[in-house]
């Protein structure tokens, strides 16, 4: 409850923000107030709030207007596209004697005509341009690898990028080798 109270102060305007006391119980425990919780108290020097405003646009203009078509992809090109690697998941073994490792991406709102994905392993591309969200990215030696995924205009033009994903590529082994389960146990 005094989280949400703080989030609430914190989240007024700085004219209607009343001052925030900072003190630490004698349990340790740290504590947010409006109120000084001794005489000669001081404020908690906390950091400017961070504001945002939205990006200019034919749809955030005085006439209301949506978007057309032909402005759609310009603001996409702006920065309006996100990329994230769903599979594999970060810090993720795969055991694979061919050097072979599936990918799949998610890209919001979607990928445009003429765009398209382009997969890297440590920075390099891998395979040609294609427009499908999955992959089998080939000739993956073991190691410790970065994957990532960028998205490129008609003209190649890299519009955004994925995070990094690290992933390990490891060759099976004589007690584990790809496609068999350890045994389980017999039954007592």
């Amino acid at each position: 409850m005094r989280k949400l109270a703080l989030l609430i102060v914190l989240a007024l305007p700085l004219p209607l923000a009343a001052q925030v006391y900072k003190f630490t119980d004698e349990k340790g425990v740290v504590h947010y107030t409006d109120k000084p919780p001794s005489k000669g108290a001081k404020p908690a020097n906390l950091p400017p709030l961070h504001t945002y405003k939205p990006l200019a646009g034919p749809e955030n203009s005085e006439g209301g207007s949506a978007p057309s078509a032909d402005t759609a992809k310009p603001a996409a090109a702006a920065g309006g596209f996100e990329l994230r690697i769903v599979s594999p998941v970060q810090n993720q073994t795969n055991r694979d004697a061919s050097g072979n490792l599936a990918v799949s991406v998610e890209v919001s709102p979607g990928i445009p005509d003429g765009y398209q994905l382009v997969y890297y392993v440590n920075g390099a591309a891998n395979g040609e341009p294609t427009v499908s969200t999955s992959t089998t990215l080939s000739g993956v030696e073991r190691g410790e690898h970065s994957i990532s995924v960028s998205l490129q205009d008609p003209d190649g033009v890299e519009v955004a990028r994925s995070a990094a994903v690290t992933v390990f590529l490891r060759q099976p082994t004589v007690k584990n080798p790809v496609g068999t389960r350890p045994p389980r146990p017999a039954p007592r």
